[in-house]
């Protein structure tokens, strides 16, 4: 039976382990990028565009539409058949012998369309409409990767900036705790100080703690997203805003967006192509098709024919397949229903891009503004601790009021990194739904 105590210094062992293996990843992720060279943000989005799996995906969808446009246009051409049989047939001749023989049958046909009413030129519009609409989501994918690659490298250094302020502010609360265990020690200090400065050096770090944990999140983010981990994570800069692509308004904002927009004019284009749908079931189900056939064809010793038998044809053709249940206007009442369908999904879209544009303008005015309060916070908080702290060494102002001033800057100097982060995080999201976003926006000044 293990001793009395055995069990409690097992616990803090463990719990020591688990902070120090904690300390040695953020440490460790924190020395390896400090000695590596960051890569600039452009040239990480630049990576990021070409190797991605959804841009690799979207390029894909992209070939095929272009494909399916050369066999739209196929139809145009003429169709070879060629049908070649061999084996033996038994014929049972009334009122003659009977007939055992080996046959070979060779036929051979060309069809060409002489015209269908439509029906083949609205199958390669429609073709092309859907290649159209998969180079836009090409960009529309390329877009959204530009803003998710921004962001996270934006979260990144917003993350790392809040740790360092986490420990600048942690250290300075143990050299506080530090001089107060001196003056209690000579005899000029209170008991209750020391423990006051060892609480808020408690809050000071839980606070270090749950920057390390937001620093952690950020970089898995970062290494999902990028596939590498980050290097140089203290080189991070904050992009700044690209003033010279921002418009002045909020409705030359919502004009450009809906003009430009790429999931909006993706649905848009999309309705297009629901609506040449209804006049291609038209044109299958109500209109004939009209073809110049040539045939040849070799038989011998077939359907108890001796011998060798030859045979030409050149036609034309006039087929026009018709359902006496009249499911024809029934399909066309379908596709008329799904084109009406597309036309609101279109006018919703429209509506949420302008929501969007319209909370990306607020957010961003709302975070320049809060920027403005939080910088001139710092300063105040700034001026005040560096007061209370010559005041306290001249016995006029107590402890409590230096770690509260420590406090409350650690926690201005955070609040003024994350309205900064939001300014920059709502530009560009504000040109992303405007559909302007591209790697050259995170250098432009």
């Amino acid at each position: 039976m293990p001793k009395y105590g055995e069990g409690t210094r097992g616990k803090t062992l463990h719990s020591l382990l688990k902070a120090g293996f904690t300390f040695a990843v953020i440490f460790g992720v924190s020395a390896w990028s400090a000695g590596a060279r960051a890569q600039s943000l452009p040239d990480a989005l630049l990576d990021l565009i070409e190797n991605h799996d959804r841009i690799n995906a979207a390029k894909n969808s992209l070939n095929a539409a272009t494909s399916r446009i050369r066999e739209t246009r196929g139809a145009w051409f003429p169709e070879l058949e060629i049908d070649i049989n061999n084996g033996f047939q038994k014929r049972a001749n009334p009122g003659t012998q009977d007939t055992t023989k080996k046959f070979n049958e060779t036929s051979l046909s060309v069809t060409q369309l002489l015209w269908d009413f439509g029906k083949t030129d609205t199958d390669i519009d429609i073709s092309r409409k859907n290649r159209e609409s998969a180079a836009i989501n090409l960009n529309q994918v390329r877009q959204d990767l530009v803003l998710e690659g921004i962001v996270a490298y934006i979260q990144v250094y917003s993350a790392n900036r809040r740790l360092t302020l986490s420990r600048q502010s942690e250290d300075n609360i143990k050299k506080q705790t530090e001089l107060e265990d001196a003056r209690v020690a000579g005899g000029a200090g209170f008991s209750t100080d020391v423990l006051q400065a060892k609480t808020e050096l408690a809050e000071a770090q839980s606070r270090r703690v749950v920057a390390e944990g937001t620093l952690r999140n950020a970089l898995s983010r970062y290494h999902a997203l990028y596939r590498d981990m980050p290097k140089g994570v203290n080189e991070f800069r904050l992009p700044p805003v690209p003033e010279v692509l921002m418009p002045r308004t909020l409705e030359e904002a919502i004009e450009i967006g809906l003009k430009e927009n790429f999931q909006l004019r993706n649905a848009r284009l999309a309705s297009d192509i629901a609506k040449d749908s209804v006049t291609r079931t038209r044109q299958d189900l109500f209109f004939p098709e009209l073809n110049a056939v040539v045939e040849t064809s070799h038989e011998r010793n077939l359907d108890g024919t001796i011998g060798q038998r030859n045979a030409q044809a050149a036609k034309v053709e006039l087929n026009f397949p018709f359902n006496l249940g009249f499911t024809a206007l029934d399909s066309v009442s379908a596709s008329s229903s799904d084109y009406k369908a597309s036309i609101d999904r279109a006018a919703d879209t429209q509506r949420t891009i302008e929501e969007t544009i319209r909370l990306a303008w607020a957010d961003l005015e709302t975070a320049r503004q809060n920027h403005e309060v939080r910088t001139a916070q710092v300063e105040i908080a700034a001026k005040f601790l560096e007061l209370a702290r010559e005041e306290r060494e001249a016995g006029r102002r107590s402890l409590l009021d230096v770690l509260s001033g420590e406090t409350r800057l650690i926690n201005a100097q955070s609040d003024s990194v994350l309205t900064e982060v939001s300014i920059v995080q709502a530009a560009f999201r504000l040109l992303n739904a405007m559909g302007r976003l591209e790697v050259s926006a995170v250098e432009a000044k």
